[in-house]
Formats: C-alpha cells, structure tokens, sequence
C-alpha cells in the first residue's frame, strides 16, 4: 500500500514537474516572442525617426524653394513692369517724334521771291588776302 502511494506521489509530482516545464516552456516563448515585438518595435522607431528627420528636411527644403519662386516672382514682376515702362515710353517718344514730323510736314514752305543771293567770293583769292 505505501508503495502503491509512493508511485502514485512520484507521478503525481511527475505529472506536476511536466505541468510546471510546459508553463514554464509557454513563458519562456512568450518571453522570446516579447522581445522579438520590442525589438520590432524598437526598429520601427529608429525607421520612424529617420522618416520624421527626413520629412523635416523636406519641409524646410520647400520652404526654402517657396522663398525662392516668391523672390523670382518678384523680380520678374519687377522686370516685366520696367519692360512695360519702356515700351511705353518709346512708344510716348515715337509719338512725339511722328507729330514732330507730321508739324514739319503742316509748315508753310518759306516762299522766296527772289533767291538768296550771297557774297560772290573766290575762295584762293579769300584765303590768300587773309594770309
């Protein structure tokens, strides 16, 4: 009887001893499974991080264009506004300039009844009385 109870203890523990490795087995791959998760975890932070580093980058690097266009913008406002002024001003002085000619063009010619008549001078004889 007592070795009947003593068999009966020896697989009980048995039994638990089996029991108490598999729980044990579960936790130690629950164990590895969590560590594999932190670990994962952890690499999708580095990668996170490196996202956000370059998303920042890319935002002050079209900030920086955008300051750029508006600065071109400008002056190529500047310069099609002075291009404009310039054409405008020519165009003002070639008015002025056909309404000069079209004013000629309305003068009375100067009628002459008689033709100038200047000094009759031979030019040796000039040049040779003053040297």
């Amino acid at each position: 009887l007592e070795s009947q109870f003593d068999a009966q203890q020896r697989e009980a523990q048995k039994a638990q001893a089996d029991l108490v490795k598999e729980k044990q087995d579960q936790q130690k791959e629950i164990l590895q499974e969590l560590d594999d998760v932190d670990l994962s975890i952890m690499k999708l932070e580095r990668e996170l991080l490196d996202v956000k580093a370059k998303v920042t980058t890319i935002h002050s690097e079209e900030y920086q264009f955008e300051k750029q266009v508006k600065a071109t913008s400008r002056i190529v406002t500047s310069l099609e506004t002075k291009k404009r002024r310039l054409a405008e001003r020519r165009a003002k002085e070639t008015r002025k300039e056909e309404e000069k000619m079209k004013a000629k063009k309305k003068r009375p010619v100067v009628q002459r009844d008689q033709p100038f008549v200047g000094i009759p001078y031979k030019r040796e004889e000039l040049v040779s009385t003053f040297a």
